[in-house]
């Protein structure tokens, strides 16, 4: 882990996956596709996606 200086240390991966998701999805959107979904891929929630998409 890197030291801080102070004697703190943290890890590499410091932001919560939480934020690092959205800004993923919000990058994806703003490229134009028109959904976003994370891994690992569950076949329900994607089925579930393609078919708002269709009725769209």
């Amino acid at each position: 882990m890197p030291n801080l200086g102070d004697g703190a240390k943290r890890p590499l991966r410091d932001a919560p996956a939480g934020s690092r998701v959205l800004r993923d999805r919000e990058k994806a959107l703003a490229a134009g596709c028109d959904a976003y979904d994370t891994k690992p891929i569950k076949m329900r929630r994607l089925l579930g996606k393609i078919k708002n998409l269709m009725e769209k």
